[in-house]
């Protein structure tokens, strides 16, 4: 049985990679990867365990990727999101002009702003990216449990029918 240290050790990476704002939301997230890793290693077989790999191993690629991407290229994306921070904050608004006196050219303001937004971005890419994994895995799971519970199926189907002392009703009366 996992004891919580050790989920917590190994699955480190994904809580300092991934925060989730609440401690609810990243409590069942990291259940769910666990208990879906956990049927699988138990449940799949050959060519599905192989699937099933590839899938972690292409998402963990692409998270890697845009970790990689998100840190070389931080301060580009700062820059771009200033820009358009500024571009907005100059555009002519007629719903609710800023009061006279008034700068929406704050240079502090707008860098905290940008800061946010690229954060969340970010964050907002890697979730989807750990969605649609879990949503492939939970897809390759079904699948093979589908299977699992059709094993047998046609057989058991074919032995009850076939055998007449099992089902009287279809002894041929004499």
């Amino acid at each position: 049985m996992y004891q919580i240290a050790e989920i917590r050790a190994k699955y480190r990476h994904l809580r300092e990679e991934f925060p989730v704002n609440n401690y609810a939301d990243q409590i069942s997230q990291l259940y769910n990867i666990v208990a879906l890793k956990r049927v699988c290693e138990r449940d799949l077989n050959g060519p599905e365990w192989a699937e099933y790999v590839r899938t972690q191993d292409r998402w963990d690629e692409a998270r890697d990727q845009e970790l990689a991407d998100f840190n070389d290229h931080y301060d580009l994306r700062i820059a771009a999101e200033k820009k358009r921070l500024i571009d907005k904050a100059g555009e002519k608004n007629l719903d609710h002009p800023a009061p006279v006196g008034v700068d929406r050219f704050n240079p502090n303001m707008i860098a905290r702003r940008a800061q946010t937004n690229v954060q969340n971005d970010h964050q907002d890419t890697v979730d989807g990216f750990e969605a649609n994994r879990l949503n492939e895995l939970q897809a390759l799971y079904d699948g093979s449990a589908f299977r699992q519970e059709q094993k047998g199926v046609a057989r058991d189907d074919f032995t009850q029918s076939a055998e007449p002392e099992r089902m009287p009703h279809r002894t041929p009366q004499m």
